[in-house]
């Protein structure tokens, strides 16, 4: 994640997901310029219990993909 953080001229992501601490990690990572790249995700395989995400706003987000994963709750913040 700090690497990810270091790219100066990051401009796309894609990312899979099949953790819900990389998932934590990544989606409440201070970096706004790393989030707002992501222009594609992919979560697999989420099972633990009561799991919970909360996206922030992300300007470029374009494919959100959600394959066998058992979320109880997703939040998505808005744009202010």
């Amino acid at each position: 994640m700090k690497e990810l953080q270091l790219l100066e001229h990051l401009e796309v992501v894609t990312v899979t997901i099949d953790s819900i601490l990389v998932a934590d990690q990544l989606l409440n990572a201070t970096a706004t310029r790393l989030v707002n790249a992501i222009q594609e995700m992919n979560i697999n395989f989420l099972k633990e219990e009561d799991s919970m995400l909360t996206f922030p706003y992300m300007a470029h987000l374009s494919t959100l993909e959600m394959y066998e994963s058992e979320m109880v709750e997703i939040n998505i913040k808005r744009r202010t």
